[in-house]
């Protein structure tokens, strides 16, 4: 829930025709689960489908800043 709640509080302060990527940790448990949420969000509310760009999993060992 808090993955929804974050992406569609995102939408709120992302000015029109700005597009926004998401990058989250690689992790074997999240990544598909965070992945299926992305989609849900990007397919039920349009603000999420005109503003979010992507979405991107990274190791956290390469990308400091996603652990924090």
């Amino acid at each position: 829930m808090t993955f929804v709640r974050i992406a569609l509080h995102i939408t709120e302060f992302t000015p029109e025709g700005s597009k926004v990527t998401m990058i989250c940790d690689d992790d074997e448990e999240t990544a598909l689960p965070f992945f299926d949420l992305y989609r849900r969000v990007k397919g039920r509310w349009p603000d999420a489908r005109r503003k979010f760009g992507g979405i991107a999993f990274v190791d956290d060992r390469y990308l400091f800043g996603v652990q924090a």
